[in-house]
């Protein structure tokens, strides 16, 4: 019996899962499958969360793959619910409810994984092997596209603005004040001939960031694979440093096990309120002690 996988959202937590369900069925020495049936249906317009298409079948990533119906099946009311009903008869369920739960420990061969899986417990001690795995699809699809490392010596820091920007709970006042910080500290304390600036809103980081001049560039975005190739970029950094973001964490991730220094901030979000324990790395530097606490609460009337 298999380990199946329900996929979701963008790339950074489609990379948690694969990594979950990865270790998993490796652990229960099974097959891994994928249930992409989740982007058959684009979000509703103006939700909080963009829809984002399914990219790890395009980058090759080895795991089988569902046949999903045809996708307007998906908009009759109550079909979805009945497809993942009768699909999945048989397999335990578990669904992620964020931080771990001991029920992980026990669940058998065949089960059904949803959720995103952003804590350290999920995935495998060493997470050499599934980097690796990571990094070679991604350095195949860069090089298939001519994508570069970056220089040696330079530095690289990832910038999420965006939705995030809208939602207290990821604490944008605070990261208004630790992004040009941490800028200064990759330029100074570590010496980095330039920085290379990653950011899903360029002009907004280019205008967070224009007291540093020329000591930084703005890094030219392509999405045609849903930013893979940016991840990519962002791994051969040699210091890296990385926002509240599961996109930027891989690139983290697989920058680490190649050698890098990797700078995160100490603040994620309101629900991932200890990173450090819950997903970094011990051998990560942790920054922002000394930002304060500015913007660390919502703010009346935009709780939800």
């Amino acid at each position: 019996m298999p380990v199946v996988v329900e996929f979701e959202s963008g790339l950074g937590n489609q990379l948690f899962q694969f990594a979950a369900g990865y270790h998993l069925a490796e652990k229960k020495n099974t097959r891994l499958i994928a249930d992409t049936s989740r982007y058959l249906k684009p979000a509703k317009p103006g939700g909080r969360v963009t829809w984002r298409p399914f990219i790890l079948q395009e980058l090759g990533f080895p795991m089988e793959y569902r046949p999903n119906p045809p996708a307007a099946l998906f908009n009759i009311r109550g079909v979805p619910r009945l497809h993942n009903l009768f699909r999945n008869r048989g397999l335990t369920r578990y669904s992620c409810p964020g931080a771990y739960t001991p029920a992980w420990d026990s669940l058998p061969k065949d089960c059904y994984l949803s959720g995103y899986f952003q804590d350290r417990r999920y995935l495998p001690k060493s997470m050499k092997p599934v980097s690796n795995i990571i990094l070679r699809q991604l350095k195949k699809a860069a090089e298939d596209k001519g994508v570069k490392a970056i220089p040696h010596n330079w530095g690289a820091v990832h910038v999420r603005l965006g939705d995030y920007l809208d939602t207290p709970e990821f604490y944008p006042e605070w990261f208004q004040n630790y992004t040009p910080s941490v800028v200064q500290e990759l330029l100074e304390s570590h010496r980095c001939a330039k920085v290379l600036v990653f950011s899903d809103q360029p002009e907004k980081a280019a205008e967070m960031l224009k007291k540093f001049g020329d000591r930084i560039e703005i890094a030219s975005s392509d999405f045609a694979l849903e930013g893979s190739l940016d991840l990519y970029r962002m791994s051969t950094a040699t210091v890296l440093a990385i926002a509240n973001s599961s996109f930027s964490w891989w690139a983290a991730q697989i920058a680490h096990q190649t050698g890098s220094r990797i700078i995160a901030p100490r603040f994620w979000s309101e629900w991932l309120k200890d990173p450090e324990g819950q997903i970094y790395d011990p051998e990560w530097d942790v920054f922002g002690d000394d930002l304060g606490q500015d913007g660390l609460k919502p703010q009346s009337g935009n709780e939800e």
